[in-house]
């Protein structure tokens, strides 16, 4: 058996080059890198950010007939096919908060195609086995535009000129693939339907990259395609002794293939047709059109295919209500979630006051009545006129058969069943987005006698997909509900506030003072 040799792509520079710009922006922004596994990219939905970059390998699988990414789980590449994408996008409902998602992958530009209308996208095609110079580059002006509330657009078209300057001044290094551009649906050679690494180890490897315009007349047109697209344009050039009129074998043998694939007689002005300033064009797509210019009797006119940084990139921008972000608005909107006054930082949504000793009630309600004051001066502190309302749930007296009603009457929810409860429960929670003058906090206290049972884990897991920046939930619990209760926590969510811990840094701070 062929061992094949390994596939690869840089994301490490570009993953460094977008830290960077957060860090250079001095703006609150909150990230966080994850292994590209399906789940976590499920998490990563449900933690609400505004942008998703997702930076991966992938390609064709002739098997299922579709493109896809390439993700790792459990330390075994996966693939993540397009279908499965579309449905991730379309039905999870966490989706909706989602503005931008980004795409740095060999198939980027296809898997683009896949994401729904609803959310702008913007992508880079990479190439595998390669460093990567040029996608930092892009990257790095990309975000920083749109972390100074520039419009996608214009964030897009700042990094399209950053891209080009890096890709003309490297003069030794320029590299445009067939593979970028979009191929003609009747081209044998198309990624898209043969796969990229397929398509590529077909190439001609007689073909070079010609980066002057063929004209004088061009001359002037420095960095720029002119109408022929002539800059990066692959011709042929082969070190073999002996030629055919079509070249070397290895050319003739690519035109005997597009001819069988299309079921097209030979034709003796099919060579005069496929040059481009007396050499033989090595472009699969740019042979197609040279041969349906003359097979079609439409006089459909067939440009070449353009070889030039602009391929590499695509901007999907379709609701032009969506084109501005509003980055700045979004994390101070954020910010809420975070203050730090005196000795407890609170920066999660769900609170877990916990203690081993948890009936000090005294101090328990005094960390409770601090976390919603740290709340009420940070709001002042950034001049944000939300009032706070607070909800007290105490399931001291109540168990596994009368909970639900007793939760239903405190929210004012009515029920026909525990099915209907739920169904009520999630609406109550989504129904506070239209509530933005509030911050609620809930307190839910004594969950001793259902913690464990399927019917609060439905309850505790319809809080969590409903989770906005605008409520805050405080339970009450020992240490064994505080682990329970972490295992069915989003790390990201939850914040632990040992009441000990709070206990020594009061006495502390009353010391010092």
């Amino acid at each position: 058996m062929e061992q094949k040799n390994p596939y690869f792509i840089d994301y490490q520079s570009e993953i460094d080059k977008i830290v960077e710009t957060i860090k250079q922006s001095n703006k609150p922004i909150r990230y966080q890198i994850m292994n590209a596994t399906k789940s976590n990219l499920e998490l990563a939905i449900k933690l609400h950010p505004v942008i998703i970059h997702v930076i991966s390998h992938g390609d064709y699988d002739e098997k299922s007939a579709c493109l896809y990414l390439e993700f790792q789980d459990d330390g075994i590449s996966t693939k993540f096919q397009t279908h499965e994408i579309q449905n991730m996008i379309q039905n999870h409902k966490a989706m909706t908060r989602i503005k931008l998602i980004c795409i740095s992958s060999v198939v980027a530009k296809n898997v683009a195609d896949y994401i729904p209308k609803s959310i702008s996208s913007v992508v880079f095609q990479k190439f595998y086995n390669k460093e990567d110079e040029e996608g930092p580059a892009f990257w790095g002006m990309f975000y920083e535009k749109i972390f100074s509330d520039f419009t996608i657009q214009k964030s897009f078209n700042e990094a399209k000129q950053k891209l080009g300057s890096k890709f003309w001044e490297n003069k030794n290094n320029r590299f445009i693939c067939c593979c970028f551009h979009k191929h003609n649906e009747k081209c044998p050679y198309d990624p898209a339907s043969i796969g990229y690494e397929g398509s590529h180890n077909q190439h001609l490897s007689c073909a070079q990259q010609k980066w002057s315009h063929i004209l004088e007349k061009h001359a002037q047109v420095h960095q720029k395609q002119c109408g022929l697209n002539c800059l990066g344009m692959m011709t042929h050039k082969c070190s073999q002794l002996e030629f055919d009129d079509w070249g070397c074998q290895n050319y003739s043998s690519r035109i005997e293939n597009i001819l069988k694939k299309l079921q097209i007689s030979y034709q003796d002005d099919f060579r005069q047709n496929l040059l481009f300033k007396n050499e033989l064009n090595c472009c699969c797509c740019d042979q197609l059109s040279g041969i349906l210019s003359i097979v079609d009797s439409s006089n459909i006119i067939y440009e070449n295919a353009q070889h030039t940084f602009e391929q590499k990139i695509q901007l999907h921008l379709y609701d032009q209500n969506e084109n501005n972000l509003n980055f700045t608005e979004k994390i101070e909107n954020n910010e809420e979630l975070f203050t730090e006054i005196n000795y407890i930082k609170i920066d999660k949504q769900i609170i877990l006051v916990h203690s081993f000793d948890w009936q000090n009630s005294d101090l328990q309600q005094y960390t409770i009545n601090a976390i919603t004051s740290y709340f009420e001066i940070y709001l002042k502190q950034i001049s944000n006129k939300k009032q706070i309302k607070r909800l007290s749930i105490n399931l001291k007296d109540y168990n596994i058969n009368n909970w639900i009603e007793y939760v239903a009457s405190q929210l004012n929810l009515h029920y026909s069943s525990p099915q209907d409860f739920f169904i009520k429960f999630k609406e109550y929670f989504i129904n506070l987005q239209n509530q933005p003058q509030y911050l609620y906090i809930f307190l839910i206290e004594n969950i001793v006698n259902i913690y464990d049972t399927d019917q609060f884990k439905k309850f505790y897991e319809e809080i969590q997909n409903a989770i906005e920046t605008h409520f805050i939930l405080i339970f009450t619990v020992n240490n064994i509900e505080k682990n329970y209760l972490k295992l069915l926590t989003q790390d990201k969510l939850v914040q632990l506030i040992d009441l000990k811990q709070i206990n020594s840094l009061i006495d502390a701070e009353i010391a010092q003072e």
